[in-house]
């Protein structure tokens, strides 16, 4: 009798734990965002660049989540077997151009592979390089990065890819949790408030330097009320023609509970976005799969945007760094600097050592500072200041 009590017991104890075990199995812990790998950045806010290898060597691809494909350049053609299909689109040279679509190749961003990103695009982009000064081969867009969870972490200088766990798992020090959805690209977009007036999406675009635009419409609608800090309208230099950049200094920006102050956003055409201007501001996380951005405040989130003073815009070509368009009734102009100048020196240090990026910093810096340039006109060289006028 006594040991069928026991046998009673311990088949009780023992159906007791399968039962517990079976709720466990039922209701497991969250999955944690497992870490795949890092790469370093520069701490700046500058475009950020990544190492890709194809063919046995390593290319330099810019980030781009307002892309919705990756691409490829034209050097990298021959990697890419036969194209998929081909579609003509209109240039903005105003000419058709045939685009090749070609299924994703056998690439790599560190062992994380392109072969599940979906199909890339192949595209000369000589222009891109002449704008942002570096031998970019390529652009990781959001067919590769919509698997992944992207932290850029600009303070640190380092930009992280994690797989997906669950949302509940999230880290404690990821931040300020806020909903995402997929622009009809599949770019990320956060919802911004601005004045506590206006609620609307905007694209989380890291393909765009400045810290970001306002939808024509809103920009507009915002003037008339007289919201902005400060408007100022400056003739800029396109692939398709001469045009006016506006831009606006805005106090009142936020998403969720975090608040920026000034804050330079663009007039543009299309959608309402914010580019590395903004992400530098903070740690910021992209959590694709579950549709989920953490922001945490970084060194940089209340510092003060500042556009371009000198009314001179640059390209990076074979030759360095040279002037291609000069503002009207800008200090460029009035230091006598001309289309096709190439630049030498600035503030005593050669230009040749400097990217353009930080060429456009010190051209940037802050109103009343003087500039020394050197620069080289039909093989001669000439010296000449200019003192940076504030805009904004």
């Amino acid at each position: 009798m006594r040991s069928k009590k026991i046998q009673a017991v311990f088949l009780c104890l023992v159906l007791a734990g399968c039962l517990v075990g079976a709720a466990a199995a039922a209701e497991p812990a969250p999955l944690k965002p497992k870490f795949l790998a890092s790469f370093d950045i520069p701490k700046d806010g500058r475009m950020i660049v990544l190492p890709v290898s194809m063919g046995g060597k390593t290319y330099q691809f810019m980030l781009d989540t307002g892309s919705s494909f990756s691409t490829f350049d034209e050097i990298l053609r021959p990697l890419l077997g036969k194209p998929r299909l081909s579609n003509e689109r209109m240039g903005s040279d105003g000419k058709m151009h045939v685009e090749h679509v070609y299924y994703a190749p056998d690439a790599k961003l560190g062992d994380l592979s392109f072969r599940s990103g979906g199909a890339v695009l192949c595209v000369d982009l000589d222009e891109l390089r002449q704008l942002i000064g570096l031998d970019i081969r390529g652009v990781i867009g959001m067919g590769f990065l919509r698997q992944y969870v992207m932290q850029i972490d600009c303070s640190a200088g380092v930009i992280s890819f994690f797989k997906a766990g669950d949302e509940a798992a999230a880290p404690a020090d990821w931040g300020q949790p806020s909903q995402m959805q997929r622009a009809p690209q599949g770019s990320p977009l956060i919802l911004g408030r601005l004045y506590d007036k206006y609620e609307g999406p905007f694209v989380i675009d890291t393909g765009y330097g400045d810290t970001g635009t306002l939808s024509a419409k809103l920009f507009d609608r915002l003037r008339k009320e007289e919201l902005f800090k400060g408007v100022s309208e400056m003739p800029i230099e396109t692939t398709e023609g001469s045009a006016v950049g506006i831009s606006a200094r805005v106090d009142g920006f936020s998403i969720g509970k975090l608040e920026y102050k000034n804050m330079i956003f663009d007039k543009a055409p299309g959608s309402s976005m914010l580019g590395m201007g903004f992400v530098r501001r903070q740690k910021l996380t992209l959590d694709f799969p579950n549709l989920k951005a953490y922001l945490q405040k970084g060194p940089a989130f209340d510092s003060a945007d500042q556009n371009d003073m000198s009314g001179l815009h640059l390209l990076k070509q074979n030759d360095g760094i040279v002037v291609y368009f000069v503002d009207k009734d800008y200090p460029g102009e009035a230091a006598g600097l001309k289309k096709d100048d190439l630049l030498y020196q600035i503030n005593g240090k050669n230009v040749s050592n400097m990217s353009l990026w930080e060429v456009r910093k010190i051209l940037s810096s802050k109103g009343g500072e003087k500039i020394d340039i050197m620069f080289q006109r039909d093989k001669k060289f000439f010296k000449t200041s200019l003192t940076l006028k504030s805009q904004l």
